[in-house]
C-alpha cells in the first residue's frame, strides 16, 4: 500500500517476476486519489502449455451447464487460465473447461479469485472453491482453501452467454500478493 514515505517512481520500472504495483497521488502528505493496482506478469519460456481446454458450443446459456456427458467441439492447450489466449474461439453460448495441476511449494491457505463475464466456477481436487455462476457482467468472487505441498488438480469452468466475455484467475497466499495465477505454478497433467 503506498504511503507518503513510499519511493517515488521516476521513469521505467524493470520487472523480472510477477509483480503487483500499487500507486496513488499524494498532496501535502495525504492520499488524494484512489489507489490504482497494476498486475504485471512475466511469462517464462516453458516446455509445453500447462493448461488443457475443452470448448463446447451450446444454446441459450444463462448458467454453467453440466459438461460431464458432452463431447467438446474443440480441444487444445494454452499457457494460462484466461480467455485472452483463446478469445477468437469464444462466441455466444460458449462453455469452456480448463484443467491443469497447480504446484504448491509450501503448505498454506490460498485465496483464489475469479473475475468473469459471464459465469464461472473453480474447483481444486474436485472441491468447489468458488461459485461465480450466472449471466452477469464482469464480477469477481473469491474462495479460500488450505493446500499441502505438492500437485493438486485444478479445474475452471466458464461460459459466455452472449456479447463480450471475460475470464481471469488470481491467487494470493501469506507469502504471495494477489496476482494472476502464474504459469510457473501450473503443471502439465
Amino acid at each position: 500500500m503506498p504511503t507518503k514515505d513510499s519511493k517515488l517512481a521516476n521513469g521505467l520500472i524493470g520487472v523480472d517476476f510477477n509483480t503487483v504495483v500499487k500507486s496513488a497521488i499524494f498532496k501535502e502528505g495525504k492520499i488524494s486519489s484512489p489507489i490504482a493496482d497494476g498486475y504485471f506478469r512475466v511469462k517464462y519460456r516453458i516446455s509445453g502449455q500447462p493448461v488443457h481446454y475443452e470448448i463446447y458450443y451450446l444454446d441459450n446459456l444463462s448458467f454453467m451447464p453440466e459438461l460431464t456427458n458432452k463431447k467438446p467441439d474443440l480441444t487444445g492447450s494454452c499457457y494460462e487460465i484466461t480467455t485472452d489466449e483463446i478469445n477468437t474461439l469464444v462466441k455466444s453460448n460458449t462453455a469452456i473447461r480448463f484443467t491443469t495441476q497447480v504446484k504448491i511449494g509450501q503448505e498454506d491457505t490460498f485465496s483464489f479469485y475469479i473475475r468473469s463475464d459471464d459465469g464461472s466456477k473453480l474447483l481444486i481436487d474436485n472441491k468447489l472453491v468458488i461459485d461465480n455462476d450466472g449471466d452477469h457482467g464482469v464480477r469477481e468472487k473469491s474462495g479460500n482453501i488450505h493446500l499441502e505441498k505438492g500437485k493438486h488438480k485444478l479445474e475452471v469452468l466458464w461460459f459466455n452467454g452472449g456479447g463480450d466475455g471475460w475470464l481471469d484467475v488470481f491467487v494470493e497466499s501469506s507469502n504471495m500478493p494477489k496476482q494472476i495465477l502464474p504459469t510457473t505454478m501450473l503443471k502439465i497433467d
